[in-house]
């Protein structure tokens, strides 16, 4: 008989006919751990003969030191799209001299570990699939002894910024952003992933958006962001940052023209016998004209018949009723934008003059662009700057134009230089927040 004793656990057992002994211990009667057990056996022979022998083994029951590290994918633990591009690392410890292996989304990889039992394990950018989602890392590691360990780690991939769109198509029913439209500025709409952030560019002029928490962005474009062009398309670029950090933009288009087209021009005005104004003569358009007779009485549509000349380049406008001499009329351009442009035109009997030119009181909502005294006679215009601001467009600015025997009253204005525009010299002079360029033919300009 021999009396075992393995770690404090005493067990007795027989020799066989060969003198061979085994002591078999159960998974219980085992401390687990990583330790030296000692191991005693002793024997009686049938002489009475005493022998003990001593021995130890070492007992190794499980990894040490296995885990993941806090943050093994990346700070936040969110994979975004720039880091999903560079591959992804993920890192932990284990014993030293065992072995890790790491599956993701069904890629496996063997992890590098280094003599202190640090483990790291990559995944390229076409490990990992595009797209918003969590995932889990499966780690497995066995030590040197054969044991082995399992955990996980959970984590999120968040490639991309959905949605992004646009949902407002500036410009009204027509899709063209005009002058009027223009000069109020729109509001743009759209929908993005909760959390982010938006910024719209148009014109190189960036503004942040508005973002509830539902992801509904808007942003209002003021009158002064929206370029001045004529019939152009304009891009608005909307770019978006999620919470994750990636980023997105779309580009959309708009149709601008808010350059309102030429005054018109008049070259002529046709006269009967007595002097009654028939009809009067314009440079080509494509613009719609419309042309009001304006006074104190009010404002009177003036109707007529047109005939195109292509070979003098001017279009006779005849009125079906006769205008009487000395009245004022307001001719208006507009274009297929509704963009309109306005000429205030005096006329007189040009065998007699007109001292004194007061413009009819009952101006606002045009867009008088220029004032035309080159079909009365000996005509002095009186004009403020408050009749300015009223019957011109946002620049607050007209024109004057006549002849040498005409004249401008203007008080309170200051000369400020010359322009020249259209190939005409104009006299520049300022008028508290209005500008009135005067033909340099007239020379009578009181201030």
């Amino acid at each position: 008989m021999v009396d075992v004793t393995l770690d404090g656990v005493s067990k007795t057992v027989q020799t066989d006919s060969f003198g061979v002994w085994r002591a078999n211990y159960a998974p219980g009667e085992i401390r687990p751990g990583e330790y030296e057990a000692q191991i005693t056996a002793y024997t009686v022979d049938a002489a009475g003969n005493e022998l003990t022998r001593s021995d130890s083994v070492m007992v190794d029951t499980f990894v040490r030191n296995f885990q993941v590290s806090a943050n093994p994918v990346t700070a936040d633990n969110i994979v975004n799209d720039a880091e999903q591009g560079q591959g992804v690392t993920l890192s932990g410890s284990t014993e030293p001299g065992a072995t890790v292996t790491v599956v993701v989304e069904g890629v496996s990889r063997f992890a590098n570990v280094d003599a202190a039992g640090n483990w790291t394990a990559s995944f390229s950018a076409l490990d990992l699939p595009d797209g918003t989602y969590t995932t889990t890392a499966q780690i497995s590691t066995e030590d040197a002894a054969g044991n082995t360990a399992t955990t996980s780690k959970t984590f999120q991939v968040d490639t991309e910024v959905v949605p992004l769109t646009s949902t407002t198509q500036p410009g009204g029913s027509d899709g063209v952003v005009g002058e009027a439209e223009s000069a109020q500025g729109f509001t743009l709409n759209g929908q993005v992933e909760q959390g982010s952030t938006v910024v719209v560019t148009i014109a190189g002029q960036q503004m942040q958006a508005q973002v509830s928490a539902g992801g509904a962005w808007s942003v209002a474009v003021p009158s002064s962001v929206i370029p001045e062009v004529d019939g152009e398309s304009v891009s608005i670029q909307i770019a978006a940052t999620d919470a994750a950090g990636n980023t997105k933009s779309i580009t959309e288009t708009m149709t601008v023209d808010n350059v309102a087209p030429d005054a018109p021009d008049m070259t002529a005005i046709t006269r009967d016998q007595s002097q009654a104004v028939r009809g009067i003569v314009l440079e080509n358009t494509n613009d719609d004209v419309v042309i009001e007779r304006v006074g104190t009485s009010g404002t009177q549509n003036v109707a007529f018949n047109e005939q195109d000349n292509n070979f003098t380049g001017e279009t006779t406008y005849s009125f079906n009723n006769v205008v009487p001499d000395g009245s004022h009329l307001v001719v208006t351009a507009t274009d297929g934008a509704g963009n309109s442009s306005g000429t205030y035109v005096v006329v007189d009997d040009p065998n007699t003059s007109q001292s004194n030119v007061t413009l009819a009181g009952n101006l606002g909502g045009r867009e008088i662009d220029a004032i035309d005294l080159e079909f009365t006679e000996e005509a002095t215009l009186t004009i403020t700057e408050a009749q300015i601001v009223a019957m011109t467009g946002e620049d607050n600015t007209v024109k004057v134009l006549g002849n040498t025997d005409d004249g401008v009253r203007i008080s309170g204005a200051t000369r400020t230089g010359s322009r020249f525009e259209d190939g005409q010299n104009y006299d520049v002079y300022d008028l508290g927040d209005a500008t009135v360029l005067i033909d340099d033919d007239i020379n009578n300009v009181t201030i």
